[in-house]
């Protein structure tokens, strides 16, 4: 009787017969020199197959993972790698490795102010990338949260500034503006005009801001 263990995939040959798994046993027939038959029972058993896991990772833009001394970055995001068994030598692990970036790409607008003295807004457009909920800081401030969108901030001085975003997995965006002043309010009805004594025009005043009403001062002329 021959009886052994062998990994899957493996095969064995008996007196010209192959035994697998497909054909993991069965009766031989051995003939001596003597002229004497012998019946040999053949039986295979077979080692665990090799493992299959799948491991998924996601990391920010620029960052990276190192398994087993092998680095998985933006260049490299994907991977197969075999570890080898130290008891039948065919009980491996194979592990399958895809890493996925998640980059931040946002949209932004400045609303400048509409005339010296007043501040501007800034404005989050669209949001793409990222695992929301998503939060802001401006100028180093505590992070709050971005609601729907588009998402406005007011109260903007003149001069330069820096907003951060981060996502739920703490991935960053950064980047800075300007916030330019205002125009100083001015009002203008165009080149000289000359009328006759008696007569009258309708004046159509140039105003480089938004207004709610006009007044003409002094009122009797």
């Amino acid at each position: 009787t021959i009886q052994q263990t062998i990994c899957p995939g493996d095969s064995v040959l008996v007196n010209g017969s192959w035994y697998s798994e497909a054909n993991p046993s069965g009766t031989d027939t051995l003939v001596s020199m003597n002229g004497c038959d012998s019946l040999v029972e053949v039986s295979l058993s077979f080692f665990a197959a090799p493992m299959v896991e799948n491991l998924s990772e996601t990391l920010c833009a620029g960052e990276e993972l190192v398994i087993n001394g092998i680095v998985y970055n933006q260049n490299q995001p994907s991977g197969q790698q075999v570890i080898a068994s130290v008891v039948t030598g065919c009980d491996s692990v194979i592990l399958n490795i895809e890493v996925v970036f998640t980059d931040l790409e946002i949209l932004t607008e400045i609303i400048p102010p509409e005339c010296a003295g007043l501040t501007g807004s800034f404005s989050i457009n669209q949001i793409t990338g990222g695992t929301p909920p998503y939060s802001l800081s401006i100028d180093g401030q505590p992070f709050i949260p971005i609601g729907s969108l588009p998402y406005t901030q007011t109260g903007f001085q003149s001069g330069t500034f820096t907003a951060q975003a981060e996502d739920a997995e703490g991935c960053g965006w950064l980047a800075s503006f300007s916030m330019p002043e205002g125009p100083q309010p001015t009002v203008e009805i165009g080149n000289e005009l000359i009328i006759a004594l008696g007569d009258s025009l309708q004046l159509d005043p140039i105003v480089n801001f938004p207004y709610d009403t006009l007044i003409w001062s002094p009122s009797e002329v």
